[in-house]
């Protein structure tokens, strides 16, 4: 750790190190190779914990972790999970007729064939593997690819809203973390983002 990081880190709360995400849903209980994969390649990291439930619907907390120093959370019911997995059922019908290779890809990935309905004990941790996968695939391709897909309502725009990023960059793959400096704005929007079924309602299709 330089010298330089250290002192930003002590003048600011919101420059720390990712935060450790209490429970072991994330590390020892999570799926084979869901956490070792996650730290090895992502530079924007996501884990899905149980959450209080509110008026008796089932919650979960989202953390996100950018770039060793970024981070934010935000809550999701199981019904923005729920919602999240249609918009790819409806992604993998409307890919097939347009030139979005990344959407086609992603459509066809076996996480979006997972049950996501959050009955089981292991809920959060279905989910948190549903969500890393998708994140880990949109990471594997080079920012050409992240920005032509952001430019029609394809899987990086639904990935974007579900995580109330603010940019596409937190997709973009380790080899483009010098385009971007510290000085960037934090991961997420500071507003309450409008649910997934609400955002895509006034739209005929997804591509």
């Amino acid at each position: 750790m330089s010298v330089d990081f250290r002192i930003r880190k002590n003048l600011s709360l919101s420059m720390t190190e990712p935060m450790q995400i209490p429970g072991s849903t994330c590390e020892d209980d999570s799926p084979d190779g869901v956490s070792s994969s996650k730290k090895a390649k992502c530079l924007l990291n996501a884990c899905v914990i149980a959450a209080p439930a509110i008026a008796g619907s089932a919650m979960y907390e989202v953390k996100l972790a950018y770039n060793n120093n970024k981070q934010t959370s935000m809550f999701k019911s199981k019904q923005d999970f729920f919602d999240l997995k249609s918009m790819f059922q409806l992604l993998a019908i409307t890919s097939a007729k347009g030139s979005c290779e990344l959407c086609q890809e992603c459509a066809q990935l076996p996480c979006t064939s997972m049950d996501v309905s959050c009955r089981g004990d292991n809920a959060s941790a279905i989910l948190d593997l549903f969500l890393s996968s998708l994140i880990s695939k949109l990471q594997s391709v080079d920012r050409r690819s992240i920005s032509d897909c952001s430019n029609h309502m394809g899987v990086v725009k639904i990935m974007t809203d579900f995580l109330e990023l603010r940019n596409v960059k937190y997709f973009t793959s380790k080899s483009d973390e010098h385009q971007y400096g510290e000085g960037d704005l934090s991961v997420s929007h500071c507003s309450l983002s409008k649910s997934l079924s609400e955002h895509f309602s006034s739209f005929d299709s997804v591509c």
